[in-house]
């Protein structure tokens, strides 16, 4: 996508490579990919069929946006509100920091 307005313009993909190429891959087969890997390492390592079919659906939600969601269930269970992105990154900075 970052080459959508070079495409749009020129008809080209533009980069510092002089002459090379590339084969292009579409994100969606690289993360149909990475399920498919999953899945054998996952039975690989003993796993039972029916656990690594259930990570992989629950993968496949996740990148279909099933948990793009919020609720009250944070405040109405601990009584107060539910910590936000800057908490967590502020709390953890030395986790994130090489």
């Amino acid at each position: 996508m970052m080459a959508a307005e070079s495409i749009q313009n020129g008809g080209q993909i533009y980069w510092d490579w002089a002459d090379g190429k590339a084969g292009m891959i579409d994100i969606r087969d690289v993360a149909d990919s990475a399920l498919g890997a999953s899945k054998e390492s996952m039975m690989g390592m003993g796993f039972p069929e029916f656990i690594v079919d259930g990570y992989v659906e629950l993968s496949r939600g996740f990148s279909q946006g099933f948990a793009d969601t919020t609720n009250g269930n944070v405040e109405t269970l601990s009584g107060h509100a539910p910590r936000s992105i800057d908490d967590f990154t502020k709390d953890f900075k030395s986790f994130f920091e090489s």
